[in-house]
Parts: C-alpha cells; sequence; structure tokens
C-alpha cells in the first residue's frame, strides 16, 4: 500500500506546528501572524481528506514506507534527524485526533450555526 495520505497528513501537522511555532517566538499574537498558519490552511484538504486510510496504510507499513515516511519528513522540514522518528509517531497521532475531534463535534448538523 502506498503512504501518500500519511504523508500529507504529517505535512500539515507540521505545517501547522510551525505556524504556531512562529506565531508564539515574539511572545505576543497579533493579525500579523495570520500568515504563518497559510501554509497550513492550503494543506488542509490534502492533510486531512484522506484520514480514513491512514490507518490502513499504517497498519502493514514496510520497513521501506517507514523509511519513506522518514525521508519525506527530513526532506520537507527542518527536524533534527535524531527526532524524526518521535515526529513521525506523534504527528500521526496528532493528525488523527484533531481529524477525529473535528469529525465528533464539528461536522454536526448541531454544531452548525443557524
Amino acid at each position: 500500500m502506498d503512504v501518500k495520505e500519511t504523508k500529507e497528513l504529517l505535512t500539515f501537522v507540521a505545517q501547522l506546528g510551525n505556524g504556531i511555532g512562529l506565531s508564539l517566538a515574539d511572545g505576543k499574537w497579533s493579525l500579523g501572524d495570520v500568515g504563518n498558519f497559510v501554509p497550513a490552511l492550503q494543506g488542509i484538504f490534502p492533510g486531512l481528506s484522506g484520514l480514513n486510510l491512514v490507518n490502513d496504510e499504517l497498519a502493514d507499513l514496510t520497513p521501506e514506507e517507514v523509511e519513506e515516511i522518514k525521508a519525506h519528513v527530513t526532506m520537507v522540514f527542518e527536524i533534527p534527524q535524531d527526532q524524526v522518528e518521535e515526529f513521525v509517531e506523534r504527528g500521526v497521532q496528532i493528525g488523527l485526533d484533531l481529524a477525529n475531534l473535528v469529525k465528533d463535534f464539528f461536522t454536526k448538523p448541531s454544531a452548525v450555526p443557524a
């Protein structure tokens, strides 16, 4: 199986984390920080649209696919090599948790303002 959805999820999580980190760097929030979230906003659909496939991708990962995911994270983001594996594990979990939160609380008809 391909790991495309897993890589897209990790990209979205990392972009969101980068936006938060950049916004917190000066210790205050301002309207100017909105630009820090543009990459994450652009990555929402690709990052979350295939969530139903991520568990399937992860269920039968080959060693080659694990290395492909790590290489993707290393290539796209400046994460120290010794932290890539932890980022992948935690990033996937955060992405799945975020998606479940949205699905459970914000996509029900009662969550839509009248």
